[in-house]
């Protein structure tokens, strides 16, 4: 007679059965991932490919960005959208030193300051054909009613129990309205770095993980790609100071020029960038100081951003 298997012994083949089954269904589960990380990554190789062919097509048919398109957005929208920068760090510095009680009057001539703008600058057109242009109104707008809103909330709240007025002094109650302006800023200056691919070189540029690039990448870069660069570190830092974008390339460019990189040990241009605007080092204008000396052929769009 054949011997039956004990209990234990089918125990053993039952959990030699189920051991191989879990391998081979880890085998097939391991394979779907994989596959599954490997589309993803096919994906987005094809998305980027997909862009880079559109960007090369609208480079070709140079519909899109003209010139014309940014003297009327300079002159439409972004001129008095500058100007107002003047009436904020006014109120910023009227802030100082006061109780909420004097802080109060600034807050309600500030208010009205915004109201007129908004009424003058929301009316005004931006080409379709600058479609970056278009979205950097849009956010300039809304950095605006944002800063009408946190005004009024304040106006609204004379205990100061949302904000102290150290607080307010501070500029805590602006942080929403620096976000959504850095944000604007960026897009307009995206929007010059096209110009200059389309019509000044030809070809488009790939982006960058801004906070790995080195002396030799910034180098290789044109001028106006380092200047969307800059607004990107700026927004990163969340600064909204008197000076713009191509006023940081340009201390920037000084610092290459001079050879101190390696001196001043900055492993790459973020860490410069925040070390320069951390220690106050760039100021409004040094891309007009530094421009003919730094610059002697240099392609401007037709704007007076970089003559002025």
């Amino acid at each position: 007679m054949t011997k039956r298997l004990s209990r234990q012994e089918y125990l053993v083949i039952y959990m030699i059965i189920l051991s191989f089954a879990c391998l081979i269904g880890g085998f097939f589960l391991g394979a779907s991932v994989v596959q599954s990380k490997m589309n993803v990554q096919i994906n987005q190789l094809q998305q980027a490919n997909n862009q880079m062919q559109q960007n090369d097509q609208l480079i070709k048919e140079k519909k899109l960005y003209r010139e014309q398109d940014f003297t009327s957005y300079y002159y439409g929208f972004y001129q008095p959208i500058e100007s107002f920068k003047e009436d904020y760090f006014l109120y910023v510095a009227n802030l100082q030193g006061k109780t909420i009680e004097g802080q109060k009057k600034h807050h309600q001539d500030f208010l009205k300051i915004i109201q007129a703008k908004l009424k003058q600058l929301e009316p005004a057109m931006v080409s379709a054909t600058s479609p970056l242009l278009v979205d950097a109104k849009a956010e300039y707008i809304a950095s605006l009613q944002t800063l009408k809103t946190s005004i009024q909330n304040v106006i609204d709240d004379p205990q100061g129990n949302t904000y102290t007025a150290q607080d307010i002094a501070a500029q805590r109650h602006l942080q929403a309205f620096t976000t959504k302006w850095l944000e604007a800023q960026k897009k307009m200056y995206h929007a010059i770095a096209l110009w200059e691919q389309i019509y000044v070189l030809k070809h488009s540029i790939s982006d960058v993980d801004i906070s790995s690039v080195s002396e030799d990448n910034w180098d290789k870069m044109p001028f106006h790609y380092r200047n969307y660069l800059s607004a990107r570190y700026m927004q990163n830092m969340h600064v909204l100071p008197q000076f713009v974008p191509h006023d940081v390339t340009a201390k920037i460019d000084l610092i290459r020029k001079k050879k101190e990189f390696e001196s001043r040990g900055w492993q790459n241009i973020a860490i410069g960038v925040n070390v320069l605007i951390a220690s106050n080092s760039v100021q409004a204008g040094d891309f007009s100081n530094l421009n003919k000396s730094l610059y002697p052929v240099l392609k401007l769009p037709e704007m007076p951003l970089f003559t002025k």
